[in-house]
Formats: structure tokens, C-alpha cells, sequence
């Protein structure tokens, strides 16, 4: 990541997935929705192609921001270069989870992407992708926090726990932190989005498996002021 002025790298995510956000957009009849999603998969990968993103024709002048588990798996290199085109004092929320359950929400994430059921995946691949970069990185905490908070000035850590039991008190929070009015849609606060519908339990292979390599993990965690929702984890 990060070589010849390109911030983001190489992408892998479904073809389809872009498909339906322009179909989606042409459906809503949202023409400034396609026309951002048009820019977007063009894929230029520059500073300018980034910052025109959040072009005020696209915005309307309301605050935008970007929001990817894939930030987590930059390395120091990847962190100093998104300082340097965004500033150091730009907002930046990080959600943590216990890394048990993230690591699964991740893998059903990607059984959806793949159009595949965890009955179409044997036991033994399962645990080989839970172990993978893609999915590994984004929860090593002990790693990320400190890696972002000595390029950012304003980085600050949220619990997703937090989340599912107070959404309210969450998104005060966010109010807060972004300098923004608290008022916010309460028929759409607690409104489940990309969720497992299906419900699909994680196989006690895969959840020993897990157990096993964040054990070390979660209890480092245990020490950081910023996550002290770890303690839950731990027991």
C-alpha cells in the first residue's frame, strides 16, 4: 500500500458489489449518488481522486467521513501517509469488538460475498481463512491503537458493546467528538444494517480455534484506558 502516491492499493472486492450501488442509485434516481459512485470506481487512487470524494458538490457542505474495517490492516507506512494528505487532527473513530466475534462477522461477511453457506466450507478451511491478513489484522488492537494514535491527535476508541446495548448513548458520543448537533433519527437508532439474518452459529471448531489466537490478545487489552470493555471479553 502507499507506493507511487496511491492510498488504498489494490481492491478485491466483488464485481457485483459495485454493480449494485449503481444500480441502486439508478433505481433511487439519485444523481448525485451515481455520479459519486461513478468517481469512486474509477479508481484513481491519488490524493486528489480521494480528497474529490468528499467534493462539496457530493456533500452539500454536511460533514462526510469515510468508514472501512480496511484501515485497521495498514501498517506504519499506510498510517503516516493517510496523516500526511488528511492532517493530524482530522477525527478518527475507532470501533472495537471482542475479536472473537468480530473475526466471525467477518468470515459470515465473506461467505455472503462468495454466495457461499458455512455447510459449503469444511471445518479446516474455515479456520485457515479466520487466520488469514484479511481477516486477522483488523482485530489485532494492540497493535492498531497505538500505531494510530501516535499519527493522529484525535483518535479515539468506541465499543461496539456499547453500541448494541445503548445506541443512544453511542451516537451522543460521536455528537460530541465531531462537534455535531445530538439530534438524531430515533425510529432508525438500534436499526440492524448488514446483519446476519440467517443467524449462523459459529461452529465450536471455529470458536476454540479463535479462543485459542486472541487469547493473548484480549488480555493485553485488558491494560489499555482505551479498552476497558476487554474485561468482558476476558471472562
Amino acid at each position: 500500500v502507499c507506493i507511487n502516491d496511491q492510498l488504498l492499493g489494490k481492491w478485491n472486492f466483488p464485481a457485483k458489489y459495485g454493480f449494485n450501488r449503481y444500480s441502486d442509485a439508478i433505481k433511487r434516481m439519485e444523481f448525485k449518488s451515481l455520479r459519486w459512485v461513478r468517481r469512486y470506481y474509477e479508481l484513481g487512487m491519488t490524493r486528489e481522486w480521494y480528497l474529490g470524494l468528499f467534493a462539496n458538490k457530493y456533500t452539500s457542505g454536511k460533514l462526510s467521513g469515510d468508514s472501512t474495517p480496511g484501515y485497521s490492516t495498514l501498517e506504519e507506512r499506510g498510517v503516516k501517509y493517510a496523516s500526511e494528505i488528511l492532517g493530524k487532527e482530522v477525527p478518527i473513530l475507532f470501533i472495537v469488538r471482542n475479536p472473537i466475534h468480530r473475526s466471525w462477522s467477518a468470515m459470515k461477511m465473506i461467505m455472503r460475498y462468495r454466495s457461499q453457506s458455512a455447510d459449503d466450507i469444511s471445518a479446516e478451511e474455515l479456520t485457515d481463512l479466520l487466520e488469514s491478513p484479511t481477516i486477522r489484522l483488523c482485530s489485532e488492537y494492540t497493535r492498531i491503537i497505538p500505531l494510530w494514535k501516535k499519527y493522529f491527535n484525535n483518535f479515539h476508541v468506541l465499543s461496539y458493546d456499547e453500541l448494541c446495548e445503548s445506541p443512544r448513548s453511542f451516537l451522543s458520543k460521536i455528537s460530541q467528538i465531531l462537534n455535531l448537533s445530538d439530534n438524531w433519527n430515533e425510529q432508525l437508532i438500534g436499526k440492524r444494517v448488514w446483519s446476519d439474518k440467517a443467524n449462523i452459529q459459529m461452529p465450536p471448531l471455529v470458536l476454540k480455534a479463535l479462543i485459542k489466537q486472541y487469547a493473548s490478545e484480549i488480555d493485553a487489552l485488558r491494560s489499555f484506558d482505551e479498552c476497558d470493555c476487554a474485561e468482558a471479553w476476558y471472562k
